[in-house]
């Protein structure tokens, strides 16, 4: 689902949900509403919503996955091994369940000895696997964020138990430029590794000279395992950028906030800057991935485009 607004405050009329289930994001999304509102009390005018996407799963639609991520996304916005000649093409890889803490949502499969990355043959020793959905150039124009703009993404995803991790990259979420000299490596990613005898969830950021990666801890794997977590990401996409990750756990054994600011979340010649959820990960350390298949769940995708960003780096966690 699209909207497009030129004129709704998110201190005055924030977009509703149109889920029941959507009380893992309700008290952080709250926060926001309140501390934005307090500041058109004070003077300020908010940050307008300019654009909006929305994408929960329905799992009582008559629609396959396919079809519901394709409405919101793009025609050609899906990356699974079926959808490639070559690849796993006997398997549904997304598929929708109704859950009994999220409502609506979508699993991710991954096989490890069947799975491939589209229809690319990688060299020997370099092989990977990618099930992901993602923002592409047939994409609404709210899933390609331009340079200056700023831009939140919500939602929530939950990693099945006993899925293992390899000394490679494994990656759930990830921030990529389109376009130009410098877009093999991701901007930002949300990913699992094992960093020396510590298996964990981390943030992936480049270095500033884009050559390496910045790792973050954000709990160790085990804890993040078979509980859903709220992600939120802020973003002002430019050469001086800012970005903001917050990773949350129902129970509260996961409370994770960092901010980034004056990051370089922009690359020099790109297009715009895609989202990607899903699972893609390295096979070189196979013997490392114990599972043969591994299932990671997404709900209640929400992709926002703001006018601006001047209030969102003072926003305090209130408790």
């Amino acid at each position: 689902m699209i909207k497009n607004s030129s004129s709704n405050h998110l201190g005055i009329n924030a977009p509703s949900r149109n889920h029941a289930n959507d009380d893992l994001l309700l008290s952080r999304s709250s926060i926001f509403l309140l501390f934005l509102s307090s500041l058109a009390a004070q003077g300020e005018s908010p940050a307008e919503l300019q654009r909006e996407i929305v994408l929960n799963p329905d799992p009582h639609s008559e629609e396959t996955a396919y079809a519901q991520i394709r409405k919101s996304f793009g025609k050609k916005s899906i990356e699974s091994p079926d959808l490639f000649a070559g690849n796993h093409q006997n398997f549904t890889h997304i598929q929708i369940r109704d859950d009994h803490e999220a409502g609506g949502c979508f699993d991710f499969f991954l096989h490890r000895d069947l799975d491939g990355d589209r229809n690319k043959e990688w060299p020997l020793g370099k092989s990977r696997q990618r099930n992901e959905i993602k923002g592409y150039g047939g994409s609404d124009e709210g899933l390609k964020a331009t340079e200056g703009q700023v831009t939140r993404y919500t939602w929530l995803f939950r990693v099945n138990e006993g899925m293992t991790l390899t000394q490679k990259f494994c990656h759930f979420f990830q921030l990529k430029a389109v376009g130009g000299n410098d877009i093999a490596t991701p901007l930002f990613t949300i990913s699992g590794s094992r960093s020396g005898e510590r298996d964990q969830l981390e943030l992936r950021l480049q270095t500033s000279d884009h050559a390496s990666w910045q790792r973050i801890p954000v709990c160790d794997w085990k804890v993040c395992q078979n509980q859903w977590l709220s992600c939120e990401i802020i973003v002002r996409f430019h050469e001086e950028g800012y970005l903001r990750a917050r990773i949350e756990s129902r129970d509260g054994s996961i409370s994770f906030m960092k901010e980034f600011p004056e990051i370089d979340t922009w690359r020099e010649g790109s297009e715009f800057v895609r989202s990607k959820w899903g699972i893609y990960r390295s096979l070189e350390d196979r013997e490392s991935i114990l599972q043969k298949e591994d299932v990671v769940s997404f709900s209640q995708f929400r992709i926002q485009e703001w006018s601006k960003l001047s209030s969102v780096p003072s926003l305090k966690r209130q408790e």
